[in-house]
């Protein structure tokens, strides 16, 4: 009898335990999920940057084309 009772209360005692550890994981989890949320960057986003990125590098490549064709004439004259 006694061994028995030891047993449930083993059994019990693991099985809060097993609550306790599950609602502690389940919070991570839940906390992770949030930092994840909190530094992810959509694809609407991502794409927003390139386009703003290719318009920049479009410009300098606009500008280095006209130096370099006044540096041609330049060097035509002389």
């Amino acid at each position: 009898m006694r061994g028995r009772k030891e047993s449930e209360q083993a059994v019990r005692h693991l099985r809060e335990l097993l609550e306790v550890r599950s609602s502690q994981l389940r919070e991570a989890l839940s906390s992770f999920k949030l930092e994840v949320a909190k530094h992810y960057a959509p694809a609407s986003e991502m794409r927003e940057l390139e386009d703003r990125i290719v318009a920049h590098l479009l410009r300098i490549e606009a500008k280095l084309d006209k130096t370099a064709l006044k540096t041609e004439a330049l060097q035509a004259q002389k």
